[in-house]
């Protein structure tokens, strides 16, 4: 008794077909050995994704970090000329918003406010993203003044630690909302620059500024012995058994 194994390819599609061969008779006869095909086909995926890690072993893993929720524009953008006034002045906005969508609503929401002009009387000259020039760890102070029914309007400066004026913008907005219950759309950002640590005045973040700073190392996974290593762990897999 002989297993003859014969694969096509049909539209980009395999099709595995197994014949036994009985040597008593001579006879062929085709057997739908559906055990046996997927263990072939098994093995021809553990082939497939061994090949695949040995070619990225070679390569870096690069680390992300966690992207803040808001970002930095810069939206220019002027009255639409008019025989009235053919030269209108144009104006720069920035403003940290999720989407270039609610960047431009906030920059006409401030355009109608100080400056009187709709966005159907306006046009929106350019919509950039403003990237901070180096990725480190500063401190920001964050000018703020937000509107509550409880209180009216309400001015502050908050200080926080991040990597980008968008994160400690963030920061801020997610502060409001816990502290003071602000909604998205009453808070106005006035103002952030970067401070030097002599002039942090929150103990929150002057803390980081010793020199002994350091972290505690938490849930720590002890390796098990090189003795108790294994590559390959025997799982109970299914065979074909033929009598």
């Amino acid at each position: 008794m002989q297993w003859w194994v014969l694969r096509e390819c049909r539209n980009g599609e395999e099709y595995i077909y197994i014949y036994l061969l009985n040597n008593a008779n001579g006879g062929i006869s085709f057997s739908s050995l559906l055990s046996l095909s997927r263990l072939f086909l098994h093995q021809r995926q553990k082939q497939k994704e061994t090949s695949s890690a040995s070619r990225q072993k070679g390569k870096k893993k690069k680390t992300k970090m966690v992207k803040p929720h808001l970002r930095h524009y810069c939206v220019v953008g002027r009255e639409t000329p008019s025989e009235k006034n053919p030269a209108p002045t144009v104006y720069k906005f920035e403003v940290f918003a999720p989407n270039f969508v609610v960047a431009k609503s906030r920059f006409w929401r401030m355009m109608r406010e100080k400056n009187k002009v709709k966005s159907t009387h306006g046009d929106v000259l350019s919509c950039k993203v403003v990237k901070d020039r180096k990725l480190a760890a500063r401190n920001y102070s964050v000018d703020i003044a937000y509107y509550s029914q409880r209180c009216g309007y309400t001015h502050m400066v908050k200080e926080f630690r991040d990597v980008s004026k968008a994160g400690a913008v963030s920061q801020a907005y997610h502060d409001l909302a816990s502290r003071h219950r602000a909604r998205y759309h009453n808070i106005e950002v006035l103002g952030v620059k970067s401070i030097p640590n002599h002039q942090v005045k929150r103990l929150s973040i002057s803390e980081y500024h010793a020199s002994n700073l350091s972290f505690p190392l938490l849930h720590r996974r002890v390796k098990a012995p090189r003795k108790d290593r294994v590559v390959f762990v025997k799982k109970n897999t299914k065979r074909a058994v033929v009598a």
